[in-house]
């Protein structure tokens, strides 16, 4: 009978234990299970130091007993004994006056009237314990129980409940660490980003002033010295004018990106297809110039009413997701202008995007017939500031395709590119299901 009310016991304590991923709260929680369960006297956690000090923390016991001072939960009475204490798994000693322990931890227990006690030792695993390795474990503290009125001999089943506990609490501590070290590396990157994120939207507007400065004086000098100035000074002229607006368009991606994470605007509800006509009626110089095709559709192919084209006709075909539309029209108006940029000569653009239904989400597909990407350079053409090719063959700032991996990040998900030189190229990105606003 007594067999099955600790296993019932051991199943209800286990559960409490195991069901907060707070470590103050798991040790509050352990040592009053424990007291209730062994219906003990008293009941405390000692918690080990890196240093090998250790303290009692969480204490429990009847009102009877008297507390024990901060003097002695500093328990600079018990290291000597710390090996004794792992060595056997669960020290239970129905005697103390029988127990081996050093002298000044003997009178730590005669002091507090302690005649029986068990002890569990608690291990943890390291969080840096690489997971292909041979786990190791430390010693994160011991789980006490004392009888001080009357000695007690503690029962078979009694040990294995202490031991049963000690485990799942050093499972449950584990888990905790987890959380904490996550909740922590979570802070800190959103602390780097919000700095990383201010410098580059101060040093944007800081250097917007004196590059218009530079590119002003130096179009003032070609438009009144022009005739005056040799060839080579009025080509160094333009040299200027043309570093600065490189310069100033650098300036404005590099603020466009930084605003990413901290301008946009909350989810809503999004319809995909009038984010692609905004994106294509953006994009329409490109398109004309190029005589490109996008999901099908040519400019040309509408109808000319007073010397100006139409917006494209409705396209359909692409999900309804929750998203932020003004961020999810500059990822395809960055994805198509690319296609647009990079297309071969000896053909005519051509674009088409699809999205397919996923278990958690969509997944999209922007294709191109263009010049194609080696795959050596998959990973590298989403860094910031990567170029492929030079300056003189193809304009930009390396930055766009950095701001479509951020906004897909944003919204929860990846953005990846299949190519092959000469071929074309299929950029994916996914967005998954949603059914809240997230700002």
């Amino acid at each position: 009978m007594r067999q099955t009310r600790y296993r019932h016991l051991l199943t209800s304590s286990i559960l409490k234990i195991r069901s907060s991923l707070d470590i103050e709260n798991i040790l509050s929680t352990t040592v009053l299970e424990v007291q209730k369960t062994l219906q003990a006297e008293r009941v405390f956690f000692y918690l080990l130091s890196p240093d090998g000090s250790g303290k009692l923390v969480h204490l429990v016991g009847t009102p009877d007993l008297s507390p024990i001072p901060a003097s002695d939960a500093e328990g600079s009475w018990l290291p000597e004994d710390i090996e004794k204490y792992c060595c056997s798994g669960a020290y239970a000693i129905p005697e103390i006056t029988l127990a081996e322990f050093s002298q000044p931890h003997l009178e730590f227990l005669h002091r507090h009237g302690v005649r029986s006690q068990i002890t569990v030792p608690v291990f943890v695993r390291p969080l840096s314990q690489e997971v292909e390795e041979e786990p190791g474990i430390l010693l994160w503290g011991l789980l006490c129980v004392q009888q001080c009125h009357q000695r007690r001999e503690w029962t078979v089943w009694e040990v294995d409940l202490m031991k049963e506990l000690a485990d799942q609490l050093s499972i449950a501590l584990y888990q905790a660490q987890l959380l904490e070290q996550e909740t922590r590396q979570r802070q800190e990157l959103a602390r780097s980003n919000g700095e990383l994120e201010q410098f580059a939207y101060i040093a944007s507007h800081d250097l917007q002033e004196p590059l218009r400065t530079v590119g002003s004086f130096a179009q003032l000098l070609e438009r009144r010295y022009q005739d005056k100035l040799e060839e080579k000074a009025l080509r160094y002229i333009k040299f200027i004018v043309d570093g600065t607006n490189r310069m100033q368009t650098l300036v404005n991606d590099l603020l466009e990106y930084s605003r990413v994470g901290t301008r946009g605007k909350p989810f809503q509800v999004t319809d995909c297809n009038a984010v692609l006509e905004e994106a294509i009626a953006n994009l329409e110089g490109a398109i004309r110039k190029t005589d490109a095709t996008v999901q099908g559709w040519r400019y040309g192919d509408s109808d000319i009413t007073g010397g100006h084209y139409r917006r494209p006709k409705a396209i359909s075909g692409l999900p309804v997701v929750m998203a932020d539309s003004g961020q999810l029209v500059q990822l395809f108006q960055n994805l198509i202008g690319n296609a647009i940029k990079y297309s071969r000569p000896e053909e005519p653009p051509s674009v088409n995007v699809k999205a397919v239904r996923q278990e958690d989400g969509w997944q999209f597909c922007i294709q191109d017939n263009g010049i194609g990407i080696d795959p050596k350079h998959f990973d590298r053409i989403f860094q910031i500031f990567q170029r492929l090719h030079a300056q003189d063959e193809y304009s930009g700032t390396g930055i766009g395709l950095a701001i479509c991996q951020k906004i897909i990040q944003r919204h929860g998900g990846r953005i990846w590119v299949e190519s092959k030189l000469g071929f074309g190229s299929w950029f994916y990105f996914t967005i998954p299901d949603r059914n809240v606003s997230i700002p």
